[in-house]
């Protein structure tokens, strides 16, 4: 994968993805059939067919979680927990979406 550039669509969606709002055509780029957002890619080629560490996000009124943190198989889609348990991860709603949503209005603008 070549590195990453101010409007990166494949860096847009991975934020989106963790926002629940990326129905687009790079769904399977950044997100398991099963509906769970990719956190960590490939290093070599980003690509989820490799595995990728992913999570189930879910949002609360006041809360987001990152629910079942694990690597998942890019193949079977299975998560593997066997060298190390699944976990969460919970934020704050707000600071969640202000953070998430700056970073993809700063990757969403293209450089010159």
């Amino acid at each position: 994968m070549s590195k990453a550039y101010k409007g990166d669509r494949f860096v847009v969606e991975s934020l989106r993805a963790l926002l629940l709002e990326n129905e687009s055509a790079f769904d399977p780029w950044v997100q398991f059939t099963d509906g769970r957002a990719g956190l960590l890619f490939c290093p070599q080629c980003g690509d989820l067919a490799c595995g990728a560490v992913s999570a189930d996000v879910r949002f609360t009124e006041h809360t987001v979680e990152w629910h079942d943190i694990a690597y998942q198989s890019g193949i079977t889609e299975e998560l593997s927990t066997s060298e190390l348990p699944a976990f969460s991860l919970h934020f704050d709603r707000a600071q969640y979406e202000v953070t998430v949503r700056a970073l993809l209005a700063d990757w969403s603008t293209r450089s010159a």
